[in-house]
C-alpha cells in the first residue's frame, strides 16, 4: 500500500495549499466552488474501495471508451473477481468469455459449444490478474489490480504513474465520494471513487495527438462465483483464444449444405459438388463423410472400411427403392468422399501423408469399379461440430440440388447397418 500512502500525502500537500477563489465581477452570480475534500476523506473512500475489492467478490459492468483525432472506438466488457491467492477473475468481452485463476486461463465463445483454449502463465503461481497481463494485451481498467495486487494499485497500465494533486466531494445516485485530479506525462486525469467503488477514469494517452482514455463502471450483482467457472466438458482444446469463434449453423437434414471447400488426393484437385440441378434433372446423391485430421490411424482404417461398405450397401438399398417403385427411378448415388478436417494451425498435407496407407488398407471398391475418394479440407468451418457437437467423426448425404438429405455423427460404436440405415431413413419417398 505504500503507493496509496504517497497518494494521500500528495492529496493532503494539495489541499493545504488550495487558495480561496477570487471575489465574482460585479453584477454575476458567483458559481458554488467544488466542495474541496480533506485528506481523511479522501483515505475513507480509498481503503473502502479498496477493502471491497481486495476482501469481497464483486462485478463491474465497464465501459471503455480510447478518442483519438480522427475515430473513436467503445468496448464494454463485464470484470468479475474473487481476490486471493485460490480466487478467479472472470472477464466477458462479448461473445468470449475468459476465466483467469493462479498461473492460467480458459475461454471460450458464447457461439461455440465444441472447443476451448488454455493457456499457462510463465509462473505457475501468478495471481489471475498477472496471468491476464502476461497472456492478454493491456486491459485499461483498476478493477484487477485492486483485487489482487498486494500493494501498488495500478489504475491505468496504458498509462505511466499518475501523480494526483487534488481532490473534491461529489454525489452520484444519493452517494458520496470523491473526484481525484492529477497528471501523469500523457496528459491530465481523474478519478470517481463513490459508494466503495470506483465509477470512472479519464485521462489523456498521448499528449502530441490529444487522445484519451474514458472507463466508466457500473456495479453489478457478482452471483454466486461458484458458477463462474468454465464448464470444458465436451469441448475440444485448441490452439489460443485467436482461435475462437462462432461455430456456424447446424448442418441437419432440410438445410443447404454450406459449400465446405474439399481438396481430392492425390493431385490437390478442388472438389466441389454439382451446381445446383434444375427441378427436372437427375436426382444425383453425394456421400461426405469427415474425420478429424488427429484420428488415430487404426481408426481411420476402420472409417474408410465404414465409408467404403456404407457406400456399396447404400448402392442397393437404391436400387431396392427404385425396383420397389418408393424412390425416383433416377435416383443414384454419385460418389463417396470422405474428408480429413484439419486442426487450426496443423499442416494438413503432412498429416493426410501420415494417413494414406491407413486409407488404403482400409478403402474397397464395390461391383461397379467405384471406391471412395480421399479428401482434406483446411476451413476452419468444422463440419463435425456442425453435425453433432463432439462426434469423432460426421457423414452427410447432399442431393444434387444442394440440400442435405441426411446429416449424423459417427462414433465407434457406428456400424454399416446403422449407418445405411440413417441415411435411407433420409431418402425422399414418391407420393
Amino acid at each position: 500500500m505504500r503507493r496509496v500512502r504517497l497518494l494521500l500525502s500528495a492529496t493532503l500537500c494539495a489541499v493545504a495549499a488550495a487558495q480561496p477563489e477570487p471575489p465574482s465581477p460585479a453584477g454575476s452570480t458567483p458559481e458554488p466552488p467544488a466542495a474541496v475534500a480533506g485528506s481523511l476523506e479522501v483515505s475513507s473512500q480509498l481503503w473502502a474501495v479498496i477493502a471491497r475489492y481486495r476482501f469481497a467478490a464483486t462485478a463491474d459492468e465497464v465501459r471503455v471508451t480510447l478518442t483519438g483525432p480522427r475515430r473513436s472506438d467503445m468496448h464494454t466488457l463485464t470484470v468479475r473477481c474473487v481476490p486471493g491467492p485460490a480466487g478467479v477473475a472472470r472477464l466477458e468481452l462479448g461473445d468470449i468469455i475468459i476465466a483467469a485463476s493462479q498461473g492460467r486461463l480458459v475461454a471460450i465463445h458464447r457461439l461455440d459449444p465444441s472447443t476451448y483454449a488454455e493457456l499457462q502463465a510463465s509462473d505457475p503461481a501468478a495471481s489471475p490478474a498477472d496471468v491476464l497481463r502476461e497472456l492478454l494485451p493491456a486491459i485499461p481498467i483498476p478493477q484487477l489490480s485492486l483485487a489482487f495486487d498486494k500493494e501498488d494499485v495500478r489504475w491505468c497500465p496504458l498509462l505511466p504513474a499518475i501523480r494526483w494533486e487534488s481532490a473534491e466531494r461529489i454525489e452520484q445516485d444519493g452517494e458520496r465520494g470523491v473526484r481525484l485530479r492529477g497528471r501523469s506525462s500523457a496528459g491530465e486525469a481523474s478519478l470517481d471513487l463513490v459508494g466503495s467503488r470506483v465509477r470512472r477514469f479519464e485521462a489523456g494517452l498521448d499528449a502530441d495527438s490529444g487522445s484519451r482514455l474514458l472507463v466508466e463502471c457500473k456495479s453489478v450483482s457478482p452471483g454466486d462465483p461458484a458458477n463462474w467457472a468454465i464448464d470444458r466438458s465436451g469441448r475440444r482444446r485448441i490452439a489460443g483464444i485467436g482461435s475462437l469463434k462462432p461455430l456456424g449453423p447446424p448442418v441437419t437434414a432440410g438445410t443447404l449444405w454450406p459449400g465446405i471447400g474439399l481438396t481430392l488426393t492425390p493431385g490437390s484437385q478442388p472438389y466441389r459438388l454439382l451446381t445446383p440441378a434444375p427441378e427436372d434433372a437427375s436426382p444425383e446423391l453425394h456421400l461426405l463423410l469427415f474425420a478429424r485430421s488427429s484420428v488415430d490411424p487404426a481408426r481411420f482404417e476402420a472409417i474408410a472400411a465404414l465409408a467404403s461398405n456404407a457406400s456399396r450397401d447404400l448402392r442397393r438399398e437404391l436400387l431396392r427403392g427404385r425396383i420397389e417403385g418408393r424412390i425416383d427411378k433416377r435416383m443414384t448415388l454419385a460418389d463417396t468422399v470422405c474428408a480429413l478436417v484439419a486442426e487450426p494451425g496443423e499442416d494438413i498435407l503432412a498429416r493426410v501423408g501420415e494417413l494414406t496407407p491407413a486409407w488404403l488398407r482400409g478403402v474397397r471398391a464395390d461391383a461397379t469399379g467405384r471406391a471412395p475418394l480421399l479428401a482434406w479440407s483446411a476451413e476452419d468451418s468444422r463440419p463435425i461440430d456442425r453435425v453433432r457437437v463432439g462426434a469423432e467423426a460426421a457423414a452427410v448425404l447432399v442431393d444434387g440440388r444442394g440440400r442435405v438429405v441426411a446429416a449424423f455423427g459417427i462414433d465407434s460404436e457406428s456400424t454399416v447397418e446403422r449407418v445405411v440405415g440413417m441415411l435411407a431413413a433420409g431418402l425422399p419417398s414418391l407420393p
